[in-house]
């Protein structure tokens, strides 16, 4: 049986002299597996990835007691890979009362995983008095949660504040 598949091999190999294979043959006998893999990120962490939700802040000011939420989005990309800033994004929202006159409120959110899965975040406005730290956690099961609070006086007023996100990891 040997015998036979080595003498067919040999028949196989043979061809006339007027064989023009090329280097881009692509039958059993040339085929130098030169496809590449599609899937470059097997290495990648199960954390990493697009993350959307909701953002939503109580205000409060405290020498009036007028309050005011805002309600908006929040969306999250995670880098586990990168050491300075593992997740950035974006939040947006819309007042609904007395600082409705600041819409859309928006900002940036950035920190780092710490150990167990938590959170060592900040948040932004653009140029507004609403940011400071945040914590909270991340899984890749069940997404981010966060929460944060926070004061500031300025232009007359004195504003106290207390926040959340979640936003759960995207396909």
């Amino acid at each position: 049986m040997r015998k036979m598949t080595l003498a067919a091999l040999l028949v196989l190999g043979c061809g006339d002299k007027d064989d023009t294979a090329t280097a881009d043959d692509t039958s059993v006998e040339g085929d130098a597996d030169t496809d590449t893999d599609s899937d470059t990120d097997a290495d990648a962490d199960p954390l990493d990835g697009i993350y959307q939700g909701a953002w939503s802040l109580s205000v409060e000011e405290t020498n009036t007691g007028d309050t005011d939420s805002c309600v908006g989005t929040v969306d999250l990309e995670v880098t586990m890979a990168n050491t300075n800033e593992q997740f950035v994004g974006l939040f947006a929202c819309d007042f609904s009362g007395f600082l409705a006159q600041f819409n859309p409120m928006e900002g940036s959110v950035y920190g780092l995983v710490t150990q167990f899965g938590e959170l060592a975040a900040s948040y932004e406005t653009g140029g507004g008095p609403i940011e400071g730290d945040w914590s909270g956690t991340i899984d890749e099961a069940t997404g981010i949660y966060g929460s944060f609070e926070g004061s500031a006086s300025g232009e007359g007023m004195d504003l106290s504040w207390a926040g959340s996100l979640t936003a759960t990891k995207q396909p």
